[in-house]
């Protein structure tokens, strides 16, 4: 979803830019930031996922997943 935020307010910004528009620097900068957030999120993902050893199954039912009090994530 971030990484789909960035890629719209790069191609606002790049229009606007093409066509000299007056806000083209406010698009960079609402760009800029939408980067940003999809870095930090995907940064975020990797410190879990390294931290986790790997990306937990999830249960099909929807039932929230359990832990045990000595291991990993029971389904």
């Amino acid at each position: 979803m971030r990484l789909q935020a960035a890629q719209d307010a790069y191609e606002e910004w790049n229009a606007a830019e093409s066509a000299g528009e007056q806000n083209a620097s406010e698009l960079k900068s609402l760009y800029m930031k939408a980067a940003l957030d999809n870095r930090v999120q995907m940064a975020i993902v990797a410190v879990l996922v390294e931290k986790l050893g790997g990306v937990p199954d999830l249960p099909d039912d929807g039932e929230p997943a359990v832990r045990s009090d000595d291991g990993p994530l029971l389904s």
